[in-house]
């Protein structure tokens, strides 16, 4: 990119190398329990790709090709063992895995396959709101960010957690632009079936942004994927429900760990 890299990584811990993709609207502080679960055997990768500048006629094709380019070379040294992706980091995880990054496992919260199903429907949203979302984007992004993580923490005694608020990347207007848009038009529904590692889509039960029929497609479609279902949980079982959420991720790792041990 002309203005430079739109990305940061940080790295906590030793280990099997995990990274971390998060959704738009978050930062890599999304996932601070699971790097204090992890830390102890694993080198958490953190990945934040929220940029404050990218140029001005770039598009959300040019955004994600050139954060997976930028991202598969940072990870060339040390390929991980395991994606974790929520929401949008899931496009980055299927980009990453497409150009040949060798990953063992996927793990998916809110895994995106597409947006819009048979219905023409946004994911779970009237695509009539969807253009009122993306001017509120535009207008006042501080405000529709709040709104989202409304949206995103809908599930039963689930509210936004405060440090996240705080944390709102609402400087990256232009990147959250560009993501929006791709995760209107982007479909994975023929790359998904060529993935040959394991997968694991932990599925919110009340998820309003990315509904169950996601999740059951990529069970479908992937080769060796298995689907977990969150009761009572919206889009971010990571974040709310992240105690048992943590130990059926750690069951799903442990099964790749015990095979290497006994051969």
């Amino acid at each position: 990119m002309d203005v430079g890299s739109p990305m940061k990584i940080d790295k906590v811990g030793q280990g099997r190398p995990l990274v971390y993709l998060h959704d738009w609207g978050f930062t890599s502080q999304a996932w601070n329990h699971q790097v204090d679960f992890f830390r102890a055997r694993h080198c958490n990768i953190l990945v934040d790709y929220n940029a404050d500048r990218l140029h001005p006629g770039a598009s959300h094709e040019t955004l994600l090709d050139d954060l997976s380019t930028e991202l598969h070379e940072a990870l060339l040294s040390q390929p991980p063992a395991v994606l974790m992706a929520h929401g949008f980091g899931s496009f980055l995880a299927f980009e990453l895995i497409e150009r040949g990054l060798p990953v063992e496992a996927l793990v998916l919260f809110g895994g995106l396959v597409r947006f819009t199903n048979d219905n023409d429907y946004l994911s779970g949203i009237a695509r009539e709101r969807v253009a009122g979302m993306r001017k509120a984007l535009h207008e006042n992004p501080r405000k529709m960010l709040l709104g989202f993580y409304q949206f995103v923490f809908s599930g039963q005694d689930e509210t936004p957690p405060a440090e996240l608020t705080r944390a709102m990347p609402v400087n990256s207007l232009d990147f959250l632009k560009m993501s929006f848009d791709a995760m209107i038009s982007h479909d994975y529904r023929d790359m998904l079936g060529a993935f040959g590692c394991r997968a694991l889509v932990v599925q919110g039960e009340d998820d309003k942004v990315t509904p169950l029929w996601q999740g059951e497609l990529i069970r479908k479609l992937m080769r060796n994927a298995s689907l977990e279902l969150c009761k009572s949980t919206g889009h971010a079982p990571f974040i709310t429900r992240y105690a048992s959420v943590n130990r059926r991720v750690a069951q799903f790792l442990e099964v790749r760990e015990a095979s290497a041990s006994a051969s």
